[in-house]
């Protein structure tokens, strides 16, 4: 079985928003991109505002399409994917966690977590033993018949943690997932995303937080539409590959200031 989950080639994203239509130009979300996501990866991903991290991540995710290129799933061509493929492929392969927990506030946090599971039509009591099997994991095994609203910010983020999980998916994808969160809460989950990852499940992780990218294996730093930069940490420390992220960061800060006039 091949190691590559997910792999572009030379993918673009265009949005022909009538302001560009009407100067002649096409607006690149993504322009000519190339990467790869291999078994056991954990990435994340960094840039300025409209620098196309929200787009990659709904392209990788199948949410939306790219408008050219070659972007394979499991070995699976996406453009090629009807939506009831693609519905399928996302409930039984990807995980997602969102900076908002995007709960149902009227369901307990034990429905909640089992909601993909009753979708797939799980059996009721395997279901019952999963929930409380990724409860306990993530210390959250106390609230699950309580309401959301009954829970603090992070054990609702846990329990989306647990949602995402709890069928075992290959890819898990998140989208600023400690963007609520005090320090401790952070670190509670990205602790947990780390040993979720030494377990094999690659990780895509959208942040704005240095800190909170260099719990990862590799960095990779998006700019108009392109990836300006990939950091592997390799036998770094984690406070040594802190700083080299840092270091790009701060660059392309100030880089902005100058083109701006503010240096």
């Amino acid at each position: 079985m091949s190691n590559i989950l997910i792999e572009a080639n030379n993918i673009s994203k265009i949005y022909d928003q009538d302001m560009y239509l009407k100067r002649g130009i096409n607006f690149y979300a993504l322009h000519h991109v190339d990467f790869i996501v291999e078994r056991g990866d954990f990435i994340t991903v960094m840039g300025p505002s409209g620098s196309g991290k929200s787009t990659l991540m709904n392209c990788i995710s199948t949410l939306d399409k790219v408008s050219s290129g070659k972007l394979e799933i499991l070995q699976k061509p996406v453009l090629a994917m009807k939506e009831d493929e693609l519905s399928d492929f996302r409930r039984n392969y990807l995980g997602f966690i969102f900076q908002n927990h995007h709960l149902i506030s009227s369901l307990t946090i034990f429905d909640n977590i089992a909601t993909p599971l009753i979708l797939n039509k799980n059996n009721p009591k395997d279901t019952k033993v999963r929930v409380e099997e990724v409860s306990r994991k993530l210390n959250i095994e106390k609230i699950l018949y309580k309401k959301p609203d009954e829970c603090s910010g992070g054990e609702k983020q846990r329990a989306a943690i647990a949602r995402a999980i709890i069928t075992h998916p290959l890819i898990l994808i998140c989208d600023e997932p400690t963007g609520n969160l005090d320090s401790e809460n952070s670190y509670e989950v990205l602790t947990y995303l780390s040993k979720l990852n030494e377990e094999g499940t690659a990780i895509i992780l959208v942040t704005h937080d240095s800190m909170i990218a260099s719990y990862a294996k590799k960095f990779m730093y998006l700019r108009d539409g392109t990836i300006h930069m990939v950091i592997s940490r390799n036998d770094a420390s984690q406070e040594e590959f802190f700083q080299a992220i840092v270091e790009v960061t701060t660059q392309d800060s100030l880089r902005k200031r100058f083109m701006q006039g503010g240096v």
